[in-house]
């Protein structure tokens, strides 16, 4: 008797994959992002790629970019005055909900 073959698409997913988060490994930077952010201090610097990120990660997983501190690994004022600089710049749009984190998105 031949060994009955299954489709990949019905085989359970490998053991540990289960579950996991996505996380990007790259993101875009564009040009206006690039000139927009030359002489910017590090942790608006940081912050602009770490927005980068989560909208790409959005993208395929949906939902909305929220800037908590477990995703930005920053205290509440620094990545408040960030999120403002990169505000004034153009590249971003804030919505705060009280004391939520704080909620973008890309212009």
């Amino acid at each position: 008797m031949d060994d009955m073959h299954i489709p990949d698409m019905e085989m359970p997913p490998p053991p540990g994959r289960a579950g996991r988060t996505f996380e990007p490994r790259w993101a875009k930077v564009d040009r206006r992002w690039r000139k927009a952010l030359r002489g910017c201090a590090g942790s608006t610097y940081e912050l602009a790629i770490t927005i980068l990120f989560e909208e790409y990660r959005c993208r395929y997983t949906g939902g909305e970019i929220v800037l908590s501190s477990a995703v930005t690994g920053m205290p509440h004022g620094t990545r408040t005055r960030a999120a403002n600089e990169l505000a004034q710049l153009g590249l971003i749009r804030v919505t705060r909900s009280g004391n939520h984190a704080l909620r973008v998105s890309i212009i």
